[in-house]
């Protein structure tokens, strides 16, 4: 659990830069699980960078992971 002082930081930031960065807010089985799902889903759709100014040369970009597996559903509801 942050702080007070800690979540009136990353409110600050927020206002600041538009983002916060929270560090291992995540329990390790949840990212485990979320990792190893996106690795899965790309070897079986063989999702490459699209390699445009866009998307980026480099990024691997997967759309709409909540159609993809149930462990994605977690994420937006996560305490």
């Amino acid at each position: 659990m942050l702080s007070q002082a800690d979540t009136r930081a990353h409110v600050e930031r927020i206002a600041k830069d538009g983002y916060t960065v929270l560090e291992r807010v995540i329990e390790p089985a949840l990212v485990d699980g979320l990792a190893e799902t996106l690795l899965r889903l790309e070897r079986e759709h063989d999702i490459r960078p699209a390699k445009n100014g866009f998307e980026g040369h480099r990024t691997v970009r997967i759309y709409n992971l909540l159609a993809h597996a149930r462990v994605f559903e977690r994420v937006p509801v996560h305490a």
